[in-house]
């Protein structure tokens, strides 16, 4: 590994952990990322490892004609260590059954609900966040006046709760990267620890 501004592998290193990992098959390479095939404890999925030159834009959003803009979410996705989007290959915003349907649709997986925060989709590297749930956290703390992590105004109650929201999923998708699988502390305190260190009034 090296260290510039943050810590990341650079190409031969991902090739290098990759093929030294038990169960791990690079079966296509890109210039931005490497598709993976994951049979690691007879996982049967195929991931995409972002490589270091990997930028990301707003193809990555997928909200479905909402206009999330306000949010600022690729401001949040640059914010972050990229060590956290190795395997990121798409988030998406819903806020409506027929979102959901589209993601289900998508990703083959139907585990996630509109009144879940948010989802690590373990077997594409997708991340869903409900914008239904975090809006009505947002207004139920503005009926009781409570504030969240200092602020006051809805619209950047719901920000801030995006922005945990996409963190802690990210940081699970660290937590289940193969090649991190004997370095990486599990559990949700760790990922409410690292949260933290970001998410304090004073970074808001």
């Amino acid at each position: 590994m090296h260290t510039e501004e943050e810590l990341y592998l650079t190409l031969e290193e991902m090739k290098y952990e990759i093929n030294n990992t038990s169960g791990l098959e690079i079966i296509e390479e890109k210039e931005e990322y490497l598709w993976v095939r994951d049979n690691l404890d007879n996982n049967h999925r195929v991931l995409r490892f972002n490589t270091e030159t990997h930028e990301f834009n707003d193809e990555l959003i997928e909200s479905f004609g909402q206009d999330v803009s306000k949010y600022r979410i690729l401001e949040c996705i640059h914010m972050l260590p990229k060590i956290l989007l190795m395997n990121l290959q798409k988030v998406y915003i819903i806020s409506t059954n027929e979102h959901l349907r589209s993601v289900e649709e998508e990703t083959n997986v139907y585990t996630f609900d509109l009144y879940n925060r948010g989802m690590y989709i373990w077997e594409t590297g997708d991340v869903v966040i409900s914008l239904r749930a975090l809006e009505e956290e947002a207004e139920l703390a503005s009926e009781n006046e409570l504030e969240i992590e200092g602020q006051t105004d809805y619209e950047e109650n719901v920000r801030l709760l995006l922005w945990r929201t996409l963190t802690k999923e990210l940081f699970r998708s660290l937590q289940s990267n193969p090649i991190f699988e004997h370095e990486v502390e599990q559990g949700d305190e760790v990922v409410e620890d690292f949260c933290e260190l970001y998410f304090s009034p004073a970074y808001a």
